[in-house]
């Protein structure tokens, strides 16, 4: 019996780290995206915005500064604005393979304008 409870506890533990970690890239590919649409004059987010915030289950307070994944996403915006700037990658290409209407990342997060 206290095995089977240990064994409860851990997958209870396990589901609940796995759902955050969900959430979590959900919040850097919403971040990445941003950061794309930052550095190219011809993206914008797409319909697949609101799909991706439904399906992290987000408020729109979450996500604004001082919110609750506000210091995730700056630094991980600044992260990837930095590496694409030094390896010379092109912000718009990049956006689209990722998150375009064929984005391999998550489809339809941006589009062109």
């Amino acid at each position: 019996m206290n095995r089977f409870l240990l064994f409860l506890a851990v997958l209870t533990f396990a589901s609940a780290a796995y759902a955050d970690d969900a959430v979590d890239l959900k919040v850097r590919q919403l971040a990445a995206a941003g950061v794309y649409i930052s550095m190219c004059p011809t993206i914008e987010f797409g319909d697949g915005l609101a799909a991706l915030v439904e399906s992290a289950g987000l408020a729109k307070d979450d996500i604004r500064p001082g919110g609750r994944y506000s210091e995730m996403m700056t630094r991980h915006a600044a992260a990837l604005k930095a590496s694409t700037e030094m390896a010379g990658t092109d912000p718009c290409e990049r956006g689209l393979q990722l998150y375009g209407p064929k984005g391999f990342a998550f489809r339809n997060l941006v589009k062109q304008k």
